[in-house]
């Protein structure tokens, strides 16, 4: 079985070197050249979460150079891009992967299976999510700041996907990667949003990791941030519970205390951040059902502002 991961930010790198560690035949693809140029040359350097370092050798693509055309295609596509890229990436993959091939992306926030299956059939689209707390540095290297697991998942109707599923599933677990099938897909996607939601927008406009959130006043804050998220699922048919998602929302806090989020790292990096796919995409379904989201709305703008700032320079 052979997996493509497409984007070599801090989880595709990470799950690239863990796979390639395991002997799994895998490779990435990335559409920037410069970056192809230095994995080849150098590596992956993967820092564990004690601190032991590798350097991790692993073939890496070059999207659009016609390199497809002499590479065995692959079996199952992992995206780890931004929500933004969910489609471009899928398109870039589209030429490396089986006709069967499934793709799972793995992207924050809510909308991204949709968006790839604009371009790849909706049968051979799955979802997967992760609670890991990860850094990149540079071009090529990754550090684990936090324990966590995958889960995977695909909609009732996706057959293919399903069957393909307990095979990745399996891969991860020789990765020595916690992984499991989610029963509820839906509920699965949407646990996931909404722990992003709270921790994310929160953690970045007061320029703080993860954990540090535990620490200050904002526990009525936070389950109000849920609750609205709660209320929404809710209309969608999905039957999250307010009490198990701020548990939830804690545990990620704490299983990644020394983490910043991505959206924190995306502001100090001058880079757009996923916002419109978390907390928007959230207030823009509440509009859609007439649910008032102040919280999830706020936070929305505020992320949107603090971002043209910082674009502003």
């Amino acid at each position: 079985m052979r997996v493509l991961i497409v984007g070599p930010g801090a989880v595709g790198r990470f799950l690239a070197a863990r796979m390639a560690l395991a002997q799994i035949p895998v490779a990435l693809l990335d559409h920037r050249p410069e970056r192809v140029g230095q994995i080849q040359r150098h590596g992956i350097e993967l820092t564990a979460i004690d601190g032991r370092q590798e350097q991790v050798r692993c073939d890496v693509l070059l999207a659009g150079s016609g390199s497809e055309d002499s590479t065995p295609p692959f079996d199952i596509a992992l995206s780890c891009v931004k929500s933004y890229d969910t489609e471009v990436a899928a398109l870039q993959a589209a030429p490396f992967l089986r006709r069967d091939a499934v793709i799972v992306p793995l992207s924050n926030g809510l909308g991204n299976v949709e968006a790839v299956g604009q371009h790849w059939p909706a049968a051979q689209v799955a979802a997967g999510t992760h609670a890991f707390g990860l850094l990149a540095a540079g071009d090529h290297a990754v550090q684990q700041t936090g324990t966590g697991f995958f889960e995977l998942a695909a909609p009732h109707d996706a057959v293919s996907a399903q069957e393909r599923l307990p095979v990745l599933v399996d891969l991860l677990q020789q990765a020595q990667l916690q992984a499991e099938l989610a029963p509820d897909y839906g509920k699965m996607l949407w646990q996931k949003a909404a722990v992003n939601c709270v921790i994310n927008p929160i953690a970045a406009l007061l320029q703080i990791p993860n954990g540090a959130l535990l620490q200050l006043p904002l526990e009525p804050t936070m389950r109000a941030i849920c609750g609205e998220l709660v209320e929404v699922s809710h209309c969608e048919g999905i039957a999250l519970e307010l009490d198990h998602l701020f548990a939830r929302v804690v545990g990620v806090c704490t299983a990644t205390a020394t983490n910043r989020c991505s959206t924190l790292v995306d502001l100090q990096m001058g880079r757009r951040t996923e916002i419109e796919s978390l907390n928007g995409e959230v207030a823009r379904r509440a509009e859609q059902a007439r649910i008032p989201v102040p919280l999830n709305s706020l936070l929305t703008v505020l992320v949107r502002q603090r971002e043209c700032d910082v674009q502003a320079g």
